[in-house]
This record gives C-alpha cells, sequence and structure tokens, in this order.
C-alpha cells in the first residue's frame, strides 16, 4: 500500500519546551569534574556526570563544555572566555 502525498498529518499537540539551563562554570579535581549548573527557577547546584534534574541528564563534562541529554535531544553549554 502506497502512501497519499496529499494526505498530510498536522501534529498539533503542544509539546513541553525544555527547561532552561545555564552553565556558571567548571571545576576540576582529582575526584573528576563538576559543572555549576543554573537551573530554570533560579537555584544554582554542581552536578557531576549521570546526574539527573527535570528530565536532563549530565552526560560529559569537559574542561570548557558540558553535554546534556534532554528527553534524548543532546545539548552543550559552553563556559564563557
Amino acid at each position: 500500500m502506497k502512501r497519499d502525498p496529499f494526505y498530510v498529518i498536522i501534529d498539533t499537540v503542544a509539546k513541553e519546551p525544555a527547561p532552561r539551563f545555564s552553565l556558571r562554570g567548571i571545576v576540576l579535581s582529582k575526584q573528576g569534574a563538576l559543572a555549576v549548573i543554573e537551573m530554570p527557577d533560579g537555584n544554582v547546584y554542581t552536578m557531576k556526570k549521570g546526574d539527573k534534574y527535570m528530565g536532563v541528564k549530565i552526560k560529559k563534562i569537559t574542561p570548557k563544555t558540558v553535554i546534556l541529554d534532554i528527553r534524548g535531544r543532546e545539548e552543550v553549554l559552553n563556559v564563557w572566555e
């Protein structure tokens, strides 16, 4: 059965926007790296690789970036130089 090219399904379901996070800094130590992240509610937390908050997971922390997994989509936060 072939698909009708003139039959279009429009997704009208409102999608909840992903929360916005701000990278405030990165702390490097012998025990590992920590990301200093400002949450959407204005609170600031230190988080390590693997930590989760509001459906967002810290995938990787480098000296200049933090890679987040936001509902299956990757987002990179950079430290300003």
